[in-house]
């Protein structure tokens, strides 16, 4: 007999459609080109999004891994129980102690490998439910340089104790103040509270021995050697002095010239002074003698 209609403009509604997929068609490509391995998993610790990062991290693809369990994948054993009474934690109480914050753990990839990860997770509420996102970094080659570091300076220290010389390292400023010296405690344990003071400006510098050291590090901020060399007298605070050789290079500097960092060690030489006197006096007394004798 007839017919009725009504026509809605829906352009608005298609628009904010095409925003919101052209949105998260941006957010899939940022959380899929990230460097690092991006996973997120439900309450259930099921895998829903496992981006490219984690494919080359733990070795399953995108395909095989949505789905599995995280404690089915690169959880190992001893940390399921853990990872399962933390799960249950944060659903009842809202409490995580390991959430919004960087942690390093141990992980495991497709073929039982182990190694080290920095792992940041954070809880997302969706309409669907919670969730939990993961950013995952492996970290072997930095902790095999800080290992390296260790074992640096553990050799460093070992070298400077056979010598019985303490190390010192001081960064400066435009205008010639040191900042944040860094000294050993081997340092400290020869000249006390002096360690952290350039040369010239420490107290108990013998005074007959203070114009050569104030002399050689002029010429050092100066910009004309690069090479900070003088043996000097330190006042113990007991009946006898202790002779000091102290060593140090300019390493940086700064566009005016000034020295940016210099370090170096210092070294107790009390033991070749006496040695020297002793011989010299023996010579000494070997020409007396010869003298004498003639």
């Amino acid at each position: 007999v007839g017919s009725f209609g009504i026509a809605i403009d829906v352009t608005t509604e298609r628009q904010a459609q095409e925003t919101l997929s052209l949105r998260d068609e941006q957010l899939r490509q940022l959380v899929d080109t990230a460097l690092d391995a991006v996973v997120t998993c439900d309450v259930d610790s099921r895998i829903v999004v496992w981006n490219s990062g984690a494919e080359r991290l733990f070795g399953w693809s995108s395909a095989e891994a949505v789905g599995l369990r995280l404690t089915d994948t690169i959880i190992p054993a001893e940390f399921v129980e853990a990872h399962t009474a933390g799960m249950a934690r944060f659903i009842d109480t809202g409490e995580g102690p390991v959430l919004g914050r960087r942690i390093e753990i141990e992980a495991q990839d497709r073929d039982g490998r182990r190694f080290p990860v920095e792992l940041s997770i954070n809880p997302i509420p969706t309409s669907a439910g919670l969730s939990f996102s993961g950013f995952i970094r492996e970290i072997s080659d930095r902790r095999a340089a800080d290992q390296a570091i260790r074992e640096g300076e553990e050799r460093l220290g070992l070298a400077l104790r056979a010598i019985d010389a303490g190390a010192w390292d001081y960064p400066f400023d435009q205008a010639g103040a040191v900042v944040n010296a860094s000294v050993s405690e081997r340092m400290r344990s020869l000249i006390g509270d002096d360690a952290v003071l350039p040369p010239p400006a420490r107290s108990g510098i013998h005074l007959d021995d203070r114009v050569l050291v104030e002399e050689s590090w002029k010429a050092l901020l100066s910009d004309t050697v690069d090479d900070f060399v003088a043996e000097y007298r330190v006042e113990t605070g007991v009946q006898r002095e202790r002779w000091y050789r102290d060593h140090g290079q300019v390493f940086e500097r700064w566009e005016n010239g000034m020295p940016r960092r210099i370090a170096g060690v210092l070294t107790d030489i009390s033991r070749e002074r006496e040695i020297e006197e002793t011989l010299l006096a023996t010579q000494k007394i070997e020409a007396l003698g010869a003298v004498a004798g003639g």
